[in-house]
């Protein structure tokens, strides 16, 4: 497949990388994932990232430089002790991720739509891009509780973590039973969020279904 670098290699190491992720997160803390530890967690998916998706190098390098000047902005914050300085640095870190992200999964989706790929291939880039709209939102989240502490007051589970927030969401586990939970304001971004994730693997399926009748057709 020429649209992506290496494509089962990379796609292979991004896959590993993204169930490392899943499984060593809810070890981080009891109770909810720290910004600090989150920002790590972000750099690293977004420098992970970097190699697999049908960048040149400019802009690849454009990334990964963003993705570690938000992890230091968020670093700041432990030695920054002026509210306004901290609040400035936290929605910089935020922000840059949220638009990383956000600009992974057009990317993403769009070389979803290409021809060159094989079945293998796509189905391991929809994983990557399924997990990627997960962080994606775990960003959203984080962003809007910077600038409204009191958006999550009313979760009636306590400090839910965003990684679980956002996840569960994306898979309508959060739908059901907790959704009445939130405030109304963040009910609807999890309504948002369980409806992209939904339209993202029904064009994953459509994708698959049209790209195993042509190499059928091949034959």
């Amino acid at each position: 497949m020429t649209p992506i670098k290496n494509a089962h290699k990379d796609l292979n190491i991004a896959l590993l990388g993204f169930f490392f992720i899943l499984f060593f997160i809810p070890f981080l803390e009891n109770r909810s994932i720290s910004f600090s530890a989150t920002s790590f967690i972000f750099s690293f998916v977004l420098m992970m990232n970097a190699r697999i998706l049908p960048l040149s190098a400019k802009h690849a390098w454009s990334f990964i430089v963003l993705s570690v000047l938000a992890c230091c902005f968020d670093l700041l914050l432990m030695i920054t002790f002026h509210p306004l300085l901290g609040l400035l640095l936290a929605v910089l870190a935020y922000g840059i991720y949220v638009f990383c992200f956000g600009a992974y999964i057009w990317i993403l989706t769009k070389n979803l739509s290409s021809p060159d790929h094989s079945p293998g291939s796509l189905v391991k880039s929809g994983l990557c891009g399924y997990f990627l709209l997960g962080f994606f939102w775990m960003a959203i989240y984080a962003f809007l509780s910077i600038l409204d502490p009191m958006v999550f007051s009313e979760v009636s589970a306590g400090n839910i973590p965003f990684f679980y927030l956002s996840f569960l969401s994306l898979s309508l586990l959060a739908i059901h039973g907790s959704f009445a939970a939130h405030p109304p304001p963040m009910q609807y971004l999890i309504s948002l969020e369980a409806i992209t994730g939904q339209l993202f693997l029904f064009f994953l399926i459509v994708r698959l279904a049209i790209l195993s009748y042509s190499y059928e057709a091949r034959r």
